[in-house]
């Protein structure tokens, strides 16, 4: 036998199915072997529970602000209905105290408060020169005619 004839059985051979001599079923002993290789291993999946908890960590961290701000917001417009009330009470006041002033600078209460003080009216004119301290006309005294 030449080595190309040996070559050429062996790979019939090996194409051949090897029959049992019991039942003519194919041995697995005689069985093609399969060729091995290395295989990769497989990629390992990426767990998704960083991505949630960050996902969660977010939309509470947005939801905690929201509350936050509008708890400001609302303690801002009690404060700010507070000022504004003050503000309306003390416009009130200063309004109250210009009527009060108002009436007591009027003539009439003038000349009433001057006599319970014991002020009496003038019957003269009297003027005063400022530029040598001279005194124009003779005043009379409040007094004296009375």
């Amino acid at each position: 036998m030449t080595a190309s004839a040996g070559a050429t059985a062996r790979v019939l051979r090996q194409f051949e199915p090897a029959t049992d001599p019991k039942g003519g079923a194919p041995r697995a002993a005689d069985a093609p072997r399969p060729r091995l290789r290395v295989v990769r291993a497989p990629a390992t999946g990426r767990s998704r529970v960083p991505f949630v908890a960050l996902c969660v960590a977010i939309v509470a961290g947005a939801l905690v602000t929201a509350l936050l701000l509008n708890i400001q917001m609302a303690r801002d417009s009690f404060e700010r209905n507070a000022l504004n009330a003050q503000v309306s009470q003390t416009a009130q006041d200063v309004q109250d105290l210009t009527s009060q002033l108002d009436a007591a600078s009027a003539p009439g209460a003038l000349a009433r408060t001057a006599r319970s003080l014991g002020m009496v009216p003038s019957t003269g004119q009297g003027f005063l020169r400022l530029s040598d301290g001279k005194v124009i006309a003779t005043p009379e005294a409040a007094g004296a005619k009375g």
